[in-house]
C-alpha cells in the first residue's frame, strides 16, 4: 500500500487544484457534443447498434462516440446538468489518469518526475476540466492501455493484453483521434518493446481491441466509413503553424482565446487569484533540453520510447488537413512529453521550480475566469440563454439557431427539452450573438426580418446574446 501514497496524492492534487469556481467557464461548444443524442435525440436508426439485448446509438457524431455520454447519463440520474455538474466528472477522470501514470513510473522504477510535472500542467488540467475536444476519455483509455501492457510485461498474465486491446478499442470509438495516439504508441513498442509482440498476445489484444471499438465498427459498416469521410487528406502547408501550437502548449499560453477578436473585455475582481497573476512557464524549456540531450538520452527505454512516439505521433497529425492546429489535438499526446523531461538527471529545485510555474499558470487561467476573461463561446451567459430557453418552453414555437456554438449547450443544459433548429424562419423565435461577438453568423436573408425582443447577459452583467422575434418581409 506505501506504494500508492504518491500516485493518490498526485492524484488528489490534480482533483484539488482542476476543483475550484466549477461553474467557470461556461459550456463550449465541444464540450456539450456528446449530449446529442440524449433525452430528446433525432438519432438516424442507422447510427442505432444492439449489444447484450440492448439497443443505444453507437455515435453522437461521426467521429465520436456515446461512451462519455453513456456515462453522464448516469452521473445526471443523481444531479442535474449544469456547468460543475459538466467539469466535475471529466476531472475525476483526468485524477484517475494521473494515478494510473504515477504507477506506470512506479512499476517500470522510474523517477516521479514526469507525473509530478503531468499532475500540475495547466493545459492538461484546463482541457480536461473543460473537456475541450473532447479529451479526457482519451488520455484515460490511453494511459489505461499502456498500464495494463506494462502489467502484462511483468506477469505475462493475458488478461492484462486483453484489458490493453479492449481499452485502445474505447479509445477509438469514444473519438476517432485515438488513431493518432494508438500510432504513437505502435511506434515507440517497435524501437523499445519488439519482444512483446509476439503472435498469441497481439492475436488476443486485437480481438479485445475489435471488441471494445464494435459500435464504431458497426457504424462504419453501415454508413461505408462515413467517420473518415473526409478525414484523411494530405496537407502539409501549415505545420510550422502546427509546430508553434505545440510549443504554446508546452508553456501552457493561452486556451481560451483571450484578447481575440471574439473575447469579452475583462472585468474587475477582488479575488486573490487575479492579485497575483504572474506566468513564467518553464516546462517547454525542460522539454527543450531533453531533446538536446538526444545523444546522452538514447540509449534510455523510456527516453527512446517517448521521443519515438512523439515524432510518429505529432508527425501524422501534422501531415493530415484539420489536425494539430488546436491544443484539443495536440493535448492528445500527453504525458510523451513529461516523460521525456522526466529522463533528464533533475535536481529537486529544478522539479521545484517547474511546478510553481505551472502552478501560477493554473492561477492565471483562474484568474481569467474570475475576471469573465474568455472567448464568447466559453461564456457563461449560455446558463442564463438555457434558463430563459426552458421558462418559454411551452411556447409552440421553436428556437432557431443564428450562430456557431449555442445549439449544443443548451440541450444540455435542458436536457433537450427546448426545441431547437438552425437557420432562420419567419414566425418563429430566434438566438443570435450579439454581433460584435458573433462568431459564424447565419444571415437570415432578405425574406425574414428579425426584431430584438431581449438581450441576455452574462453573470458580469455583459451582453452575449439577443432574443430576437421574426416576422416574413413582403414582397413588393
Amino acid at each position: 500500500m506505501k506504494e500508492r501514497i504518491l500516485p493518490l496524492t498526485l492524484s488528489a492534487a490534480f482533483l484539488l487544484l482542476g476543483s475550484f469556481v466549477l461553474d467557470l467557464p461556461g459550456i463550449q461548444s465541444d464540450e456539450a457534443l456528446f449530449a446529442s443524442v440524449l433525452n430528446n435525440p433525432n438519432i438516424p436508426p442507422v447510427s442505432n447498434v444492439r449489444l447484450m439485448g440492448m439497443r443505444f446509438p453507437s455515435m453522437s457524431f461521426p467521429y465520436i462516440g456515446t461512451l462519455k455520454t453513456a456515462i453522464y447519463a448516469l452521473v445526471w440520474c443523481i444531479v442535474e446538468p449544469s456547468p460543475a455538474t459538466v467539469h466535475f466528472p471529466v476531472l475525476v477522470i483526468g485524477a484517475i489518469s494521473v494515478y494510473l501514470f504515477a504507477r506506470i513510473l512506479q512499476l517500470l522504477r522510474l523517477p516521479p518526475f514526469a507525473a509530478i510535472f503531468l499532475a500540475t500542467d495547466a493545459v492538461f488540467l484546463m482541457t480536461i476540466r473543460s473537456d475541450w475536444g473532447p479529451v479526457a476519455l482519451q488520455h484515460l483509455l490511453a494511459i489505461a492501455g499502456v498500464y495494463a501492457v506494462v502489467r502484462f510485461a511483468q506477469t505475462q498474465r493475458m488478461r492484462w493484453v486483453a484489458a490493453a486491446g479492449f481499452a485502445f478499442g474505447l479509445g477509438v470509438w469514444d473519438k476517432i483521434t485515438f488513431i493518432f495516439i494508438l500510432i504513437a504508441l505502435t511506434a515507440g513498442a517497435l524501437a523499445t518493446a519488439r519482444n512483446l509482440l509476439k503472435p498469441k498476445p497481439l492475436a488476443l489484444g486485437f480481438l479485445f481491441f475489435l471488441a471494445g471499438c464494435y459500435p464504431f465498427l458497426v457504424y462504419n459498416y453501415k454508413t461505408g466509413g462515413k467517420s473518415f469521410n473526409d478525414r484523411a487528406l494530405l496537407d502539409t502547408g501549415p505545420v510550422f503553424e502546427k509546430v508553434r501550437m505545440l510549443w504554446q502548449c508546452l508553456g501552457n499560453e493561452n486556451l481560451f482565446a483571450v484578447g481575440s477578436p471574439r473575447a469579452l473585455p475583462p472585468v474587475a475582481t477582488a479575488s486573490y487569484f487575479a492579485a497575483i497573476d504572474y506566468t513564467f512557464p518553464l516546462f517547454p524549456w525542460l522539454v527543450a533540453a531533453a531533446l538536446l540531450a538526444l545523444p546522452w538520452l538514447w540509449r534510455n527505454p523510456v527516453y527512446r520510447f517517448s521521443l519515438t512516439a512523439a515524432i510518429a505521433g505529432f508527425g501524422a497529425m501534422f501531415a493530415l488537413q484539420n489536425l494539430g492546429s488546436g491544443p484539443h489535438h495536440i493535448i492528445l499526446l500527453w504525458p510523451l512529453p513529461h516523460l521525456l523531461s522526466g529522463a533528464l538527471p533533475l535536481r529537486k529545485w529544478m522539479i521545484a521550480a517547474v511546478v510553481i510555474a505551472n502552478l501560477f499558470q493554473i492561477n492565471h487561467f483562474y484568474a481569467q475566469f474570475l475576471r469573465r476573461e474568455v472567448a464568447v463561446e466559453w461564456s457563461d451567459a449560455i446558463a442564463a440563454l438555457a434558463a430563459l430557453a426552458a421558462r418559454l418552453k411551452y411556447d409552440t414555437r421553436p428556437y432557431r439557431i443564428l450562430d456557431w456554438g449555442i445549439y449544443d449547450s443548451i440541450h444540455l443544459l435542458n436536457r433537450g427539452g427546448t426545441r431547437l433548429f438552425v437557420g432562420p424562419w419567419a414566425g418563429e423565435r430566434h438566438i443570435g450573438r450579439v454581433p460584435q461577438l458573433s462568431i459564424s453568423p447565419i444571415d437570415p436573408g432578405p425574406s425574414v426580418r428579425l426584431i430584438p425582443e431581449e438581450t441576455i447577459a452574462d453573470s458580469a452583467g455583459r451582453p452575449v446574446f439577443i432574443l430576437y422575434r421574426s416576422e416574413p418581409v413582403e414582397r413588393k
